[in-house]
Protein backbone atom coordinates (compact mmCIF):
# COMPACT_ATOMS: atom_id res chain seq x y z
CA UNK A 1 0.00 0.00 0.00
CA UNK A 2 1.22 3.57 -1.03
CA UNK A 3 2.32 5.75 1.94
CA UNK A 4 1.61 9.52 0.93
CA UNK A 5 3.51 12.65 2.55
CA UNK A 6 2.88 16.21 1.37
CA UNK A 7 5.06 18.56 1.03
CA UNK A 8 5.01 22.47 1.28
CA UNK A 9 8.22 24.72 0.31
CA UNK A 10 7.93 27.76 1.31
CA UNK A 11 10.63 30.30 1.68
CA UNK A 12 11.01 34.29 3.05
CA UNK A 13 12.77 35.79 0.18
CA UNK A 14 10.28 37.17 -2.76
CA UNK A 15 10.99 39.71 -5.18
CA UNK A 16 7.56 39.71 -6.80
CA UNK A 17 5.30 39.76 -3.25
CA UNK A 18 7.01 40.47 0.04
CA UNK A 19 6.60 37.64 1.99
CA UNK A 20 3.51 36.32 0.04
CA UNK A 21 3.29 32.82 1.57
CA UNK A 22 2.91 34.59 5.08
CA UNK A 23 0.63 37.02 3.98
CA UNK A 24 -2.87 37.45 5.48
CA UNK A 25 -6.16 35.98 4.03
CA UNK A 26 -9.36 36.50 6.37
CA UNK A 27 -7.27 35.88 9.18
CA UNK A 28 -4.83 33.20 8.68
CA UNK A 29 -1.22 33.19 6.30
CA UNK A 30 -1.22 31.98 2.98
CA UNK A 31 0.47 28.77 3.37
CA UNK A 32 -2.36 27.66 5.68
CA UNK A 33 -4.71 26.90 3.48
CA UNK A 34 -2.94 24.51 1.44
CA UNK A 35 -1.73 22.88 4.61
CA UNK A 36 -5.54 22.53 5.72
CA UNK A 37 -5.99 21.12 1.91
CA UNK A 38 -2.93 18.48 2.39
CA UNK A 39 -4.22 17.55 6.07
CA UNK A 40 -7.23 16.34 4.17
CA UNK A 41 -5.10 13.61 1.83
CA UNK A 42 -2.06 12.78 3.58
CA UNK A 43 -1.37 11.51 7.44
CA UNK A 44 1.73 13.38 7.53
CA UNK A 45 2.62 17.00 5.93
CA UNK A 46 5.77 18.41 5.83
CA UNK A 47 6.98 22.28 5.60
CA UNK A 48 10.27 23.65 4.52
CA UNK A 49 10.85 26.64 5.28
CA UNK A 50 13.05 29.80 6.58
CA UNK A 51 10.33 31.67 7.95
CA UNK A 52 11.04 32.08 11.54
CA UNK A 53 7.49 32.50 12.48
CA UNK A 54 6.58 29.60 11.33
CA UNK A 55 9.07 27.95 13.81
CA UNK A 56 6.98 29.81 17.12
CA UNK A 57 3.39 28.29 15.81
CA UNK A 58 2.19 25.56 17.40
CA UNK A 59 1.05 22.77 14.61
CA UNK A 60 -1.18 19.57 14.83
CA UNK A 61 0.75 16.79 15.82
CA UNK A 62 1.12 15.32 11.56
CA UNK A 63 2.51 18.26 10.57
CA UNK A 64 6.37 18.59 10.56
CA UNK A 65 7.99 21.37 10.04
CA UNK A 66 11.57 21.45 8.86
CA UNK A 67 14.52 24.11 8.47
CA UNK A 68 15.56 25.13 5.25
CA UNK A 69 19.78 25.89 5.22
CA UNK A 70 20.18 28.83 3.95
CA UNK A 71 22.16 27.84 0.88
CA UNK A 72 18.77 26.19 0.03
CA UNK A 73 16.56 29.56 0.61
CA UNK A 74 17.99 32.27 -2.06
CA UNK A 75 15.88 33.40 -4.88
CA UNK A 76 18.03 31.66 -7.92
CA UNK A 77 17.38 28.21 -5.92
CA UNK A 78 15.74 24.82 -7.91
CA UNK A 79 13.27 23.54 -6.06
CA UNK A 80 14.87 20.08 -6.83
CA UNK A 81 17.51 20.87 -4.60
CA UNK A 82 15.53 21.81 -1.99
CA UNK A 83 13.87 18.49 -2.31
CA UNK A 84 16.17 16.30 -2.83
CA UNK A 85 18.25 17.59 0.50
CA UNK A 86 14.91 17.57 1.90
CA UNK A 87 13.67 13.84 0.72
CA UNK A 88 17.55 12.71 2.04
CA UNK A 89 17.69 14.71 5.42
CA UNK A 90 14.39 13.21 6.24
CA UNK A 91 14.22 9.64 5.05
CA UNK A 92 11.37 9.65 3.33
CA UNK A 93 12.67 6.80 0.59
CA UNK A 94 9.81 4.96 0.89
CA UNK A 95 6.65 7.40 0.80
CA UNK A 96 4.85 9.33 -2.34
CA UNK A 97 5.61 12.91 -2.25
CA UNK A 98 2.59 15.32 -2.89
CA UNK A 99 3.87 18.28 -3.61
CA UNK A 100 1.67 21.52 -2.90
CA UNK A 101 3.02 25.12 -3.36
CA UNK A 102 1.55 27.39 -1.13
CA UNK A 103 0.96 29.78 -3.91
CA UNK A 104 -1.94 27.96 -5.45
CA UNK A 105 -4.61 28.21 -2.64
CA UNK A 106 -7.41 27.86 -5.10
CA UNK A 107 -6.69 24.15 -5.55
CA UNK A 108 -9.38 22.30 -4.13
CA UNK A 109 -9.84 19.10 -2.17
CA UNK A 110 -11.49 17.03 -5.87
CA UNK A 111 -8.31 18.33 -6.93
CA UNK A 112 -6.06 16.92 -4.65
CA UNK A 113 -8.16 13.62 -4.44
CA UNK A 114 -8.76 13.39 -8.69
CA UNK A 115 -4.70 13.55 -9.11
CA UNK A 116 -3.56 11.06 -6.51
CA UNK A 117 -6.25 8.99 -8.02
CA UNK A 118 -4.70 9.36 -11.89
CA UNK A 119 -1.26 8.44 -9.60
CA UNK A 120 -2.96 5.03 -7.96
CA UNK A 121 -3.37 4.01 -11.89
CA UNK A 122 0.29 3.18 -11.93
CA UNK A 123 0.07 4.06 -15.57
CA UNK A 124 2.28 6.91 -14.98
CA UNK A 125 5.90 7.88 -13.26
CA UNK A 126 4.64 11.46 -11.77
CA UNK A 127 0.91 13.28 -12.09
CA UNK A 128 0.96 16.94 -12.04
CA UNK A 129 -1.84 19.87 -12.59
CA UNK A 130 -2.13 21.67 -15.70
CA UNK A 131 -3.85 24.71 -17.52
CA UNK A 132 -4.92 25.41 -21.04
CA UNK A 133 -2.99 28.63 -22.74
CA UNK A 134 -3.09 30.51 -25.69
CA UNK A 135 -1.91 28.77 -28.51
CA UNK A 136 -0.73 31.22 -30.13
CA UNK A 137 2.38 30.47 -28.22
CA UNK A 138 3.06 27.60 -30.83
CA UNK A 139 3.71 31.01 -33.44
CA UNK A 140 6.87 32.20 -31.69
CA UNK A 141 10.54 31.06 -32.49
CA UNK A 142 13.75 31.56 -31.78
CA UNK A 143 16.64 33.85 -33.56
CA UNK A 144 19.81 32.72 -34.52
CA UNK A 145 22.20 34.23 -36.75
CA UNK A 146 18.86 35.80 -38.85
CA UNK A 147 17.41 32.71 -39.24
CA UNK A 148 14.09 32.59 -37.21
CA UNK A 149 13.39 28.87 -35.92
CA UNK A 150 9.86 28.03 -34.59
CA UNK A 151 9.66 26.59 -31.11
CA UNK A 152 7.23 23.71 -32.86
CA UNK A 153 7.25 23.92 -36.56
CA UNK A 154 7.35 25.63 -39.41
CA UNK A 155 3.50 24.95 -40.26
CA UNK A 156 2.38 26.18 -36.90
CA UNK A 157 3.49 30.01 -37.95
CA UNK A 158 1.17 30.05 -40.84
CA UNK A 159 -1.77 28.68 -38.88
CA UNK A 160 -4.53 30.21 -38.07
CA UNK A 161 -4.73 30.90 -34.58
CA UNK A 162 -8.62 29.02 -34.09
CA UNK A 163 -6.89 25.89 -35.86
CA UNK A 164 -3.66 25.61 -33.80
CA UNK A 165 -3.71 22.43 -31.31
CA UNK A 166 -3.92 23.28 -27.74
CA UNK A 167 -1.31 23.70 -25.54
CA UNK A 168 -1.19 23.48 -21.61
CA UNK A 169 1.14 24.94 -18.87
CA UNK A 170 1.85 23.31 -15.05
CA UNK A 171 0.08 25.45 -13.03
CA UNK A 172 2.31 25.10 -9.78
CA UNK A 173 -0.38 23.41 -7.87
CA UNK A 174 -0.21 19.35 -7.88
CA UNK A 175 2.71 17.04 -8.25
CA UNK A 176 2.96 13.78 -7.53
CA UNK A 177 5.35 11.10 -7.52
CA UNK A 178 7.82 8.60 -5.85
CA UNK A 179 10.45 9.56 -3.37
CA UNK A 180 12.48 6.78 -4.04
CA UNK A 181 12.32 7.16 -8.15
CA UNK A 182 12.88 11.08 -7.55
CA UNK A 183 16.04 10.17 -5.90
CA UNK A 184 17.66 8.17 -7.95
CA UNK A 185 18.30 10.93 -10.32
CA UNK A 186 17.73 13.69 -7.83
CA UNK A 187 15.08 15.39 -10.41
CA UNK A 188 11.39 14.56 -11.04
CA UNK A 189 10.64 11.47 -12.64
CA UNK A 190 9.47 12.63 -16.04
CA UNK A 191 9.73 9.51 -18.02
CA UNK A 192 5.72 9.58 -18.54
CA UNK A 193 4.17 12.16 -16.85
CA UNK A 194 0.49 11.85 -16.03
CA UNK A 195 -1.61 15.48 -16.28
CA UNK A 196 -4.84 16.97 -13.86
CA UNK A 197 -6.11 19.31 -16.06
CA UNK A 198 -7.45 22.81 -13.58
CA UNK A 199 -9.29 25.38 -14.96
CA UNK A 200 -7.96 28.89 -15.25
CA UNK A 201 -10.38 30.35 -12.29
CA UNK A 202 -8.57 27.59 -9.64
CA UNK A 203 -5.04 28.12 -11.33
CA UNK A 204 -3.70 31.10 -10.16
CA UNK A 205 -0.34 30.94 -8.86
CA UNK A 206 0.43 33.80 -6.60
CA UNK A 207 3.53 35.77 -8.09
CA UNK A 208 2.52 39.76 -7.38
CA UNK A 209 -0.03 41.97 -5.87
CA UNK A 210 -2.61 41.67 -8.15
CA UNK A 211 -2.27 38.07 -8.04
CA UNK A 212 -3.11 38.46 -4.33
CA UNK A 213 -5.93 40.63 -4.67
CA UNK A 214 -7.59 38.38 -6.80
CA UNK A 215 -6.96 35.27 -4.55
CA UNK A 216 -8.11 36.96 -2.03
CA UNK A 217 -11.22 38.14 -2.94
CA UNK A 218 -12.00 34.56 -4.48
CA UNK A 219 -11.47 33.09 -0.70
CA UNK A 220 -13.69 35.47 0.92
CA UNK A 221 -16.40 34.99 -1.59
CA UNK A 222 -16.30 31.24 -0.75
CA UNK A 223 -15.73 31.87 2.87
Amino acid sequence: MKKYISIIPIRSGSKGLISKNTLDIMGQPLYMYTLEQALNHTDLSIISTDIESIFLKEFPSNVKIVRRKKHLAKDNTPLSDVLTDLFKSCGLEDYIAVLLQATSPLRNDDDIYNAIKMYESNKYSMVMSIVEKDSKILKYGLMKDNIYEPIHDNSSVFMNRQDLPKVYSPNGAIYIFSVKDYLMNNYYPTSKIGVYEMPKSRSIDIDNEEDFEFVTQVISKNI
